[in-house]
């Protein structure tokens, strides 16, 4: 449960940070090292700043929840059901926090194609 226990806190943290970061990148310039970078994104600078606003507070938010409910899990959880039903949590928590992950790019995704199409955020 140890190698599971902080591969999941660590996961859910870097989808908390990395979603931050991109969050306070949508504000610079659209460049090649940081933040959300596809091509749609960085088609405009409308599109840049959306796509970094939107999916930047979409991962922050589930990574936090996930790091809540993950440390939860282990500190209260836990104790009180065991370790494999614990780990059983965990391992639930971190799927769902990297399939939430991957929901916010597609939205963000089906977003931006919609101001190719001229539509107006």
């Amino acid at each position: 449960m140890e190698v599971l226990t902080v591969v999941s806190i660590d996961i859910a943290a870097i989808f908390l940070l990395g979603g931050i970061l991109m969050y306070n990148t949508a504000k610079k310039p659209i460049n090649y090292m940081i933040g959300y970078r596809t091509k749609r994104a960085m088609a405009s600078r409308e599109a840049w700043e959306y796509a970094n606003k939107a999916c930047g507070k979409a991962w922050a938010v589930m990574g936090a929840a996930g790091l809540v409910l993950m440390l939860a899990s282990l500190l209260i959880a836990a104790p009180r059901v065991g370790e494999q039903t614990a780990a059983l949590i965990m391992g639930a928590l971190l799927a769902a926090v990297i399939i939430a992950a991957i929901a916010a790019v597609v939205k963000t995704e089906k977003k931006l194609k919609s101001i190719d199409k001229g539509e107006v955020l």
